[in-house]
């Protein structure tokens, strides 16, 4: 018997000598070969057949992973297992998200292609002929009247989208950030800088809020707002949406982002010194184009591979007026934004709010949705 089987292996390495030991020709490597042993290396289609089992239970693994978490009950956020948060953070986002950013502003998408993005973000025919390309829409100039700027409010929505939080800061020693209910890392971690203690007299409040395909991907100032520095934070760029949130710990710290600092205009010291203080960080996401700050042409995101470490621009007499221009998202992601004002916030997570939209009331009036 044993005499046998080595005489079968002799003659069937003698055999397949070429195919074993020889390159396979590219023009050869995709044919089936269905006549040959499931033993012979010739059989290619075996290699694609396991290769893409494995590739899409990983792909079903994932996305079961993330269905669990979207659609989990209010208060049981399941996040992503050690094992997939590994995968998902060592994916290029960053190079497919540049490369998107460079393929939809750029003539090699063709005009069919450029439309039907501006379609699925909410535009017609008319729109793309008269942006035509994708950035060009979602940037675009609107008519005043359709987001007035609120006058008396201390605070304005500084960009359309979905309120995924909104929470009053209670450890005034490092103000923290709620992602998700029960889940919250510290504020400075976003921003890049301490904010001072709360002054007397004022409520501080972190918010987050995401803009969606239909909206402008514009961001203004949501007070009369004097900017101290902002510092661009490298990073990866995930998938920035309510279901990634919910699914990603430390989702706002992972990302590439720009982050502003400063002071309201009109805040006035307590007796300690204290000033009221606004921070704003502009986050990215994953394929969703790059930010621009419009008072620093400077301030480009997504644009450098190689870029380690923070950079951090100072600035003298940098003073915003309410509603005025403050960046824009080329493909828009998310605004968080810390601030300290006398009265309570009027916006409530699952809000759809407007830019200039009061989210702030201009007197001591109960928690309400703002019109």
């Amino acid at each position: 018997t044993v005499s046998v089987l080595y005489w079968r292996l002799e003659h069937q390495l003698r055999c397949d000598r070429t195919t074993m030991f020889a390159r396979t020709a590219a023009r050869r490597y995709f044919k089936s070969n269905k006549h040959l042993g499931y033993s012979n290396p010739a059989r290619r289609w075996v290699n694609h057949q396991v290769f893409a089992g494995i590739v899409l239970t990983w792909f079903g693994v994932v996305s079961a992973s993330y269905a669990q978490a979207k659609y989990a009950p209010v208060g049981e956020e399941r996040f992503a297992g050690s094992l997939v948060e590994i995968f998902i953070t060592w994916m290029p986002a960053a190079f497919l998200s540049r490369f998107y950013a460079e393929l939809i502003d750029s003539e090699f998408l063709p005009a069919q292609g450029q439309r039907m993005l501006i379609r699925w973000y909410g535009g017609s025919d008319e729109d793309f002929e008269r942006y035509k390309t994708l950035p060009a829409y979602v940037k675009r100039d609107f008519e005043p009247d359709s987001r007035p700027v609120h006058p008396k409010a201390y605070y304005v929505a500084p960009c359309d989208g979905t309120v995924l939080s909104c929470v009053e800061m209670t450890q005034e020693d490092r103000p923290q950030l709620v992602q998700v209910k029960g889940h919250h890392y510290p504020m400075d971690s976003i921003l890049r800088t301490r904010p001072t203690l709360t002054p007397r007299g004022y409520k501080r409040y972190s918010t987050v809020i995401q803009l969606d395909r239909e909206d402008v991907h514009r961001v203004c100032a949501p007070t009369e707002y004097d900017v101290s520095f902002s510092t661009h934070i490298p990073g990866t760029l995930l998938p920035i949406s309510l279901g990634a949130s919910r699914w990603m710990r430390q989702l706002y710290l992972t990302n590439e982002r720009v982050a502003l600092f400063g002071k309201p205009m009109w805040g006035r010291p307590d007796k300690s010194g204290r000033e009221p203080v606004l921070g704003m960080a502009l986050v990215g996401g994953l394929c969703k184009g790059r930010i621009r700050m419009d008072f620093d042409e400077r301030v480009v995101t997504n644009i450098e591979a190689n870029l380690l470490a923070a950079v951090r621009r100072m600035y003298q007499n940098c003073h915003l007026n309410r509603g005025a221009p403050v960046g824009h998202f080329e493909v828009g992601s998310a605004v968080v934004m810390l601030f300290d004002t006398p009265y309570d916030a009027i916006i409530e997570p699952g809000q759809r709010i407007k830019m200039g939209q009061p989210i702030v009331a201009s007197g001591p009036v109960q928690k309400q949705a703002a019109a």
